[in-house]
């Protein structure tokens, strides 16, 4: 240092007063010079100090003590002063980190500690629970209250869907899901009937377990639903009893079991409808029209089978009757009389057939027209009893009238050995 460093009025540097008052070493008082020894070594070959020579002294040894001067009472005064201590932090107890006023905050702690573990805190800081964990455990808290009594109610996020909603999801299921009904093609055979009517039964088992599988919605559109599903439910027992029916080839229960199910997939049908549904129940309508008509197809081809046998054997029959070898009236009325029980037998046992479920219109127009014949022959033979001749040439006319129309029915249903072609 250089010595304009020095006080005014001091012949020695005033560091070097400074530093002889950290060494502990003595000062004169009023301006008389302290000796200072060096313990560890001669006076004589005591060096002068660097200071000295830093602020200007001789280099060369000194050949007496240093000796100070008497330090003037401003420099006196003047003392070590520790710096002072640093500002008290401001912690926050529920952060992990602390906030000094004027500091750039400290780095957080190491990832490998525990995120409730602060390296600053004097005891373990207390973390905020952040909004996202929150939102994750409880949407909300709602207070009930009434007549004295309260509950609190945790509200979940989400809730039962709106009709809209559900529809949809319910069509998405169900849409994909009817494909193999829709691809039924109509059975024409028995073994093809109860194929057909299987595949019905597990394709709505199977899209009734998804789509119970879906939020409900609720009130009045989850009571409609629910018929939706019955009316689905007995659609696939039914068709399960078709299926039996089919593979024992019981014309009776095939029958019944088909009238079943289209009954309760008509009811399911108008049910989806009402709900909104597009795709759910009414998507399955192909299918089921083609088990049924392959029912109408199975039965009627049966029908139609044992009704020519029944048609054949009357008009064998006939030919049995011998023709009366008297002229009169009342010999020729015995002979009408006996072809008329052959044809009213007949009728009676095409009757008593299993019709095709959808039929039952049609055979009973073309057998209530045969029976109308047969009533007018029955007057025909009450005239020939008496001989009423102009009266069974006006019942002649009338008969062949209601047999042509009783024929032309009987062929348009495919049983010509019964109409047009009987005897032949």
């Amino acid at each position: 240092m250089s010595e304009d460093l020095t006080p005014a009025g001091e012949s020695v540097p005033w560091i070097l007063r400074h530093a002889a008052e950290r060494r502990g070493e003595p000062i004169a008082p009023d301006g008389v010079e302290a000796e200072v020894v060096d313990d560890d070594a001669p006076a004589a070959e005591a060096p002068v100090s660097k200071f000295r020579r830093v602020s200007g002294a001789p280099t060369t040894a000194a050949a007496a003590p240093v000796r100070l001067p008497t330090r003037p009472a401003a420099v006196a005064a003047r003392a070590y002063t520790p710096p002072p201590a640093p500002a008290a932090y401001e912690w926050e107890p529920e952060v992990d980190t602390y906030r000094p006023p004027s500091r750039p905050t400290p780095p957080p702690p190491s990832p490998s500690r525990s995120h409730d573990y602060s390296p600053y805190a004097p005891t373990p800081a207390r973390r905020k629970m952040s909004g996202g964990v929150l939102a994750g455990i409880v949407v909300g808290a709602v207070l009930l209250g009434g007549g004295g009594v309260g509950g609190v109610l945790l509200a979940t996020k989400g809730g039962a869907p709106s009709r809209a909603e559900f529809v949809a999801d319910a069509d998405d299921v169900c849409r994909p899901a009817n494909g193999p009904v829709a691809a039924i093609v109509k059975p024409t055979s028995y073994p093809e009937l109860a194929t057909a009517a299987g595949t019905l039964t597990t394709t709505i088992d199977a899209q009734l377990g998804q789509l119970r599988g879906l939020d409900q919605p609720g009130g009045s559109v989850k009571t409609e639903v629910a018929a939706v599903y019955t009316s689905l439910e007995g659609t696939s027992a039914a068709a399960k009893r078709l299926q039996d029916a089919a593979g024992r080839q019981d014309d009776a229960a095939t029958i019944a079991a088909t009238k079943d199910m289209a009954t309760s997939a008509g009811e399911a049908r108008t049910k989806a409808t009402t709900t909104g549904f597009t795709a759910c129940s009414v998507g399955m309508q192909t299918g089921i029209d083609a088990v049924s008509g392959g029912t109408n197809s199975v039965i009627k081809a049966g029908f139609v089978a044992q009704a020519d046998v029944l048609c054949r054997r009357a008009s064998n029959d006939l030919d049995d009757i011998e023709f009366p070898a008297s002229d009169t009236g009342r010999a020729f009325a015995g002979y009408i009389g006996a072809t008329i029980e052959v044809f009213e037998h007949m009728v009676t046992d095409i009757r008593a057939l299993p019709v095709a479920p959808g039929d039952e219109a049609t055979v009973a127009e073309i057998l209530t027209a045969q029976d109308k014949a047969n009533a007018k022959e029955r007057e025909f033979q009450d005239a020939a009893v008496d001989d009423e001749f102009d009266r069974m040439d006006a019942l002649d006319r009338e008969i062949t009238t209601l047999i042509t129309a009783a024929d032309a029915k009987w062929d348009a249903y495919g049983l010509g050995s019964c109409g047009s072609n009987f005897g032949f």
